[in-house]
Order: structure tokens, then C-alpha cells, then sequence
């Protein structure tokens, strides 16, 4: 991989992080490594820090209860009364907060969590071509519930992982356009957690891609991490916090961990990524092992409900 090996150099022998002591060409580097590969909508950046894509979700669900709760005028000691929505079928994380907002069966050792709600998540028939009223049927259902969940909560975000962790199941555009509609008119924050399904892992950037949002319809909050080495989320202008705010006096939940030497290396990635047009590539290999695995269902009946992309793919076993 090329590199420039000065600037690397610069970073591994003097290891400083930037939030101590920032470089002077600090933004210039964050502008040229990390903001190119911004999805659509998002214009700043926060580093999370933390070794997992779950430091970045617990990061983001922070940010959208501490904004929320200065939109509306809620004092800091009632913030415990805020929650987030999650979704049945989620995994977002091995943390309190990403607990919290993921199914049951993500929490097998059974480890502290809030109780917070979790909406039903579409379970969609394949091939969609041939089950369009069916589906449609059942998007307009688990959005139904989701609106209850905002009648009997204080809700803050809604979190959704583009392709479920559990199952690889995923919605069609058209329920999460109506998703995100729903979060804009109750004011709350929109979190899609990428964590998972980012840097070309689907065959797009960003596998939310696939939902062909318009500019009024982008995500507040895109989480990344994991397999990027460098975890943070992106977000919208209305996500932004004054630095007052980021970093009280009091606390330093807020304060910003990078590391040089990650973050170039990020964007090293998403450099080779499109020089080398791996995502064609993947798309390419998907799109053959989802044909195979549809001849497959069709000839043997083994498995069903074919679904995904790129390297998300799953189907459903058949009980024999």
C-alpha cells in the first residue's frame, strides 16, 4: 500500500494524541483522510476513540440524548428519563448504552442494560418481486409499533442497523425513507449504525446507500468503526455541539481520543478502495454467490429467503 511514509513516520515516532496535543495541520489531515469518504448529508465529525465500533454507537446515542435534552429544555438530572429505540434483531454492541438499544439475544451472559424499548423489525418474504403487497404490509405494521413507542416514551434517537446483525435482515427503501420521516417529525435523532456494514462491505460506501435517500432524508448520525480501526460517527450540522458543551469542565465524557497513526490509515483504506475498484469487485462477487444460493433454494429447497449484500448475505434454513 503506498503511503506517505514522512507523515507516518512523524506520527509513529512522536505518538501524541490529538486531543492533548493536536498537530498543526490537524485539520487539513481530518479534511483529507476522513471528511472524503463523508456519506451524503454529513458534514462534521466526532472520533470515539475505544478499541470497537460500539465505543462510536455509545458515543453517538451520548451526543443525540445530550442534544435532545437542550432542544427541549430537559435539565441534566432528568436525562435518565430519555430513551433510545432499537430494533428486535440488532447487535450494536457490548456496552451499556448499545445493550440497551439491541435484541435480547445480543446479551447472552445477560450483562447490565436499560430497559428500553425495542420495536419489531420487518421480516420480509423473498424474492421481494413476488411478495410486494405482503411486505409492504408488514413494513406499514412494525411502523405502526414504532409510533406507539413514541407515545408511551421520552424518546431521543432511533437506532437501525442498515443490514441486521442478527439474520442479515434488511427492510426495503421504502420502509426506512417512512422510518426516517417518522424521527424527523418527533424531533428525534436518527442513528444508522455502520459499524458493521461501512467501508464497502455491501458493495457501497455506506450500505444505507441502498436506501436512495434525498437530500431531506440523510441520517443525523452515521456510526463507523470496527474494521476501520477508527471509531467515530459523522453527522449532520443540527447533530453538532458547542465545544462548551463537548467538553465541560466537569467532565470529559465528550473529549475526543485520536490517534494519528489510525486515523491516516483510514484513510489509506478508502484510498485503495477506490483505486483499485473494489467495490465493483465486490458487488460482482455478491451478486454471483446470491445467484448461486438462489439456485440452490430453488433446486433443492434447503434454504430460502436469499437477501443481502456484498459480503452481509444470509438466507433462511429449512427444518429437516
Amino acid at each position: 500500500m503506498a503511503r506517505d511514509t514522512e507523515l507516518y513516520d512523524r506520527f509513529v515516532t512522536h505518538k501524541v494524541h490529538a486531543s492533548q496535543l493536536p498537530p498543526h495541520d490537524f485539520a487539513d489531515l481530518v479534511r483529507e483522510n476522513v471528511m472524503k469518504a463523508a456519506p451524503a448529508g454529513c458534514t462534521q465529525v466526532f472520533f470515539s476513540g475505544g478499541q470497537t465500533g460500539a465505543d462510536a454507537n455509545e458515543a453517538a446515542i451520548a451526543t443525540a440524548f445530550k442534544h435532545h435534552a437542550m432542544a427541549n429544555g430537559i435539565a441534566e438530572c432528568d436525562i435518565g428519563q430519555l430513551v433510545a429505540i432499537g430494533f428486535d434483531n440488532s447487535n450494536h454492541g457490548q456496552t451499556t448504552g448499545c445493550l440497551s438499544v439491541s435484541s435480547a439475544d445480543a446479551n447472552p451472559n445477560k450483562l447490565p442494560a436499560f430497559p428500553w424499548p425495542k420495536a419489531e423489525y420487518p421480516q420480509l418474504k423473498y424474492p421481494l418481486y413476488a411478495h410486494e403487497h405482503d411486505n409492504a404490509a408488514e413494513e406499514d405494521r412494525c411502523l405502526e409499533g414504532v409510533k406507539s413507542l413514541f407515545a408511551n416514551n421520552k424518546v431521543a434517537a432511533i437506532m437501525v442497523e442498515p443490514i441486521s446483525s442478527l439474520g442479515n435482515q434488511m427492510a426495503t427503501p421504502n420502509f426506512y425513507k417512512k422510518l426516517r420521516k417518522l424521527a424527523k417529525a418527533e424531533g428525534v435523532c436518527f442513528i444508522v449504525d455502520e459499524t458493521k456494514t461501512g467501508m464497502g462491505a455491501s458493495g457501497k460506501n455506506w450500505a444505507h446507500e441502498y436506501w436512495y435517500l434525498h437530500d431531506d432524508q440523510t441520517p443525523d448520525i452515521v456510526t463507523f468503526g470496527g474494521a476501520g480501526n477508527l471509531n467515530g460517527f459523522y453527522s449532520n450540522v443540527s447533530q453538532r455541539l458547542a465545544e462548551a458543551d463537548m467538553f465541560p469542565a466537569s467532565s470529559q465524557s465528550f473529549q475526543q481520543q485520536i490517534d494519528m497513526v489510525k486515523l491516516l490509515n483510514y484513510g489509506q483504506t478508502w484510498k485503495v478502495i477506490e483505486d483499485q475498484d473494489l467495490l465493483h469487485y465486490q458487488k460482482d462477487t455478491s451478486s454471483f454467490l446470491k445467484i448461486e444460493l438462489n439456485n440452490v433454494a430453488t433446486d433443492t429447497g434447503l434454504i430460502s429467503n436469499v437477501r443481502g449484500y456484498g459480503t452481509h448475505l444470509g438466507f433462511d434454513v429449512a427444518n429437516v
